[in-house]
């Protein structure tokens, strides 16, 4: 259980039924199977991208760019430079259409949805810091699209994208796959219970959430925002999230994410998209503050699509390396935290407020910090 992603693919082309997702104590989804109804078909085996990962063999290494769309409106929509918007505005153009993950339930939950027109793109739009979950209709309608000949566009995590690939088999080529540089996913759980506070506390229900906020700039100066239904705002520095700050410090994410498979620059999608952080250092004439794009070219269906798009976005070729230097989940895990056995188990005893501000913000207690790390170091080095 500890490998799994939750991906849910294993749910989606069971032919007996007997697989179910169901949530853990962290908040996380994991496939619960009924042993009577399973007759041993091994689908579900074959379909785990913890099992197969399908990485794309490319032993010349990626093409590798520093991105950013042309269209400065549609870049200023996005968490960096703009190239997802650009690729799925290509696809529609195709006839095409587009999953990806979108807030859903008044922000409270991300899901991966489809979409196939230009004004539903938003929904899709900017990072989400939280576990988004693939309904077994949405791998039906996915593979309803293909089938019926539509180009599809799919973005997603990489074990996501692996997990697509192995449930369409063959029929991939009509699929162009987009991994994001991942960090790790967040628990559902804590992100709900979050939204429900900052809802409480507000008093009203928000409708629209931005990690990546670039109001007053990119990289280092962005904000988190939510908006709420009376129309009333509310924006912050990154750092004082609670919740972006416990995910950023690797408080409550997947388990598996720790010793994600993934993490390297051999990639399972087309294309890889992530920040490009540090490109002040190597090309001080992007760093304009509207956010640049870190773009890899994994496959051919990949470059043929970066063919048909390249003339509406500015690019540069850059070395893997220096991408590498500044998305180091390109190289190895998000390390786990040693606060995140005392994080969760606090959660079990205390007010949820309270503990995500003694766990969850830079000012948080030197002495519960230092305690708990001396007692997971001990630990690792078998001391009592």
């Amino acid at each position: 259980m500890q490998a799994c992603c939750g991906c849910g693919a294993c749910v989606a082309v069971c032919p007996c039924q007997c697989l179910t997702m169901q949530r853990d104590g962290e908040g996380f989804d994991y496939p619960l199977v009924d042993q009577a109804a399973c007759v041993d078909c091994g689908l579900c085996r074959r379909v785990c991208p913890a099992l197969h990962p399908n990485l794309m063999e490319t032993p010349e290494g990626p093409d590798v760019y520093a991105a950013a769309a042309l269209d400065d409106p549609l870049r200023a929509k996005s968490s960096s430079g703009g190239i997802f918007s650009v690729i799925a505005n290509w696809m529609f153009s195709q006839r095409g259409v587009v999953y990806g993950a979108a807030f859903v339930d008044g922000c409270r939950k991300v899901r991966h949805v489809r979409i196939d027109r230009a004004d539903e793109l938003d929904l899709l739009r900017r990072s989400k810091y939280v576990q988004s979950t693939i309904v077994k209709e949405v791998y039906a309608e996915l593979k309803n699209d293909v089938q019926t000949g539509r180009k599809v566009l799919f973005v997603g995590t990489p074990c996501q994208v692996a997990a697509i690939k192995n449930v369409l088999g063959a029929v991939t080529s009509q699929v162009l796959s987009c991994d994001l540089i991942c960090h790790g996913v967040g628990s559902p759980s804590i992100f709900e219970s979050y939204i429900d506070l900052l809802n409480h506390k507000n008093k009203g229900i928000i409708t629209e959430c931005s990690f990546r906020d670039k109001s007053q700039g990119w990289s280092s100066k962005h904000r988190v925002s939510y908006r709420f239904a009376s129309g009333k705002s509310v924006a912050f520095p990154a750092k004082h999230d609670l919740y972006l700050f416990g995910f950023l410090d690797n408080l409550f994410l997947r388990p598996v994410c720790h010793s994600c498979r993934f993490a390297s620059a051999q990639r399972p999608g087309d294309l890889t998209l992530g920040d490009f952080w540090g490109i002040a250092k190597y090309e001080p004439e992007w760093d304009d503050g509207k956010g640049t794009s870190a773009l890899m070219v994994n496959s051919e269906t990949g470059r043929g699509i970066w063919n048909a798009v390249s003339d509406k976005i500015r690019s540069k070729v850059m070395p893997l390396s220096v991408v590498i230097a500044g998305n180091r989940r390109l190289q190895s895990p998000s390390t786990k935290s040693p606060l995140r056995d005392a994080f969760f188990g606090a959660l079990n005893t205390e007010n949820f407020e309270i503990v995500m501000r003694k766990y969850c913000q830079p000012k948080r207690s030197l002495r519960v910090y230092v305690g708990q790390w001396h007692r997971w170091l001990r630990q690792r080095m078998g001391l009592r």
